[in-house]
């Protein structure tokens, strides 16, 4: 229903990496890295996903654009991934 959404992909990647369908999760995080205008909650998805397949770095550039943009979104679990 929102194929071009980044946060409807994302959400998606999410879900399907978490049902173990690796692939299908790489394809719609893609297509939601790829859409563009990522809100706050889907950086802290996108960073946790990147971090779970070992991208390490990947993770952290994710994380640094999501606490540049700390005040927008929602930022679900917002105790657990404070800054220190």
């Amino acid at each position: 229903m929102f194929a071009n959404s980044s946060q409807a992909n994302i959400t998606l990647a999410w879900v399907l990496s978490k049902l173990g369908k690796g692939t299908e999760a790489q394809a719609a995080l893609t297509r939601g890295i790829q859409a563009g205008n990522v809100n706050a909650d889907s950086l802290y998805l996108i960073a946790r996903m990147m971090a779970s397949q070992n991208q390490k770095d990947n993770a952290k550039a994710f994380l640094e654009q999501l606490f540049r943009q700390s005040s927008v979104g929602t930022f679900m679990y917002r105790k657990e991934p404070r800054r220190s």
